[in-house]
């Protein structure tokens, strides 16, 4: 059994507890969850623990590989929530059941010196993921509304950023 568990503090760890067992390891891992593989103080622990025994034709245990067969056993499932209220729900965007596409804001023509919000940007990413690949590289908000208005379409968005 294996698992990530996400400190207060910035340390993160990935932690092996052997099943029916108190038995534990625990491996630093960085922000971007990458796993040092050249750990020669942890070498023999780790070995132990996964109890791995030394080749006697000389083949030598490396941890990389361990790492990637690791990583090739995880299989990561995704529950995708299509409710738009679940999800605005679930991310805490602000007013959370204005979740429907009302317009755009050009802050790139208008001259208003506003940027789009990180906020703004993650609502539409979530909700409106089509419009998000237009636009998620330029300076566009994204009204929304609480009530079904206007087409949810690339044409509509193409017309609103014209």
């Amino acid at each position: 059994m294996y698992g990530f568990q996400l400190g207060s503090e910035a340390k993160r760890r990935l932690i092996f507890n052997e099943f029916n067992s108190q038995e534990e390891l625990s491996l630093n891992i960085d922000d971007e969850f990458k796993v040092n593989t050249f750990l020669p103080e942890q070498y023999y622990e780790i070995r132990e623990f996964f109890e791995i025994e030394t080749m006697p034709d000389s083949t030598t245990f490396k941890l990389f590989d361990l790492y990637r067969a690791i990583d090739g056993g995880i299989h990561v499932y995704i529950l995708r929530i299509d409710n738009r209220t679940q999800v605005s729900r679930a991310y805490g965007f602000p007013n959370p059941h204005a979740i429907y596409y009302n317009g755009m804001i050009r802050h790139d023509l208008n001259g208003d010196g506003k940027h789009a919000s990180d906020a703004n940007k993650a609502k539409v990413k979530h909700l409106l993921p089509t419009l998000y690949e237009m636009i998620k590289d330029r300076n566009i908000s994204v009204r929304f509304s609480s009530e079904t208005g206007k087409t949810e379409t690339r044409t509509q968005y193409r017309t609103d950023m014209e």
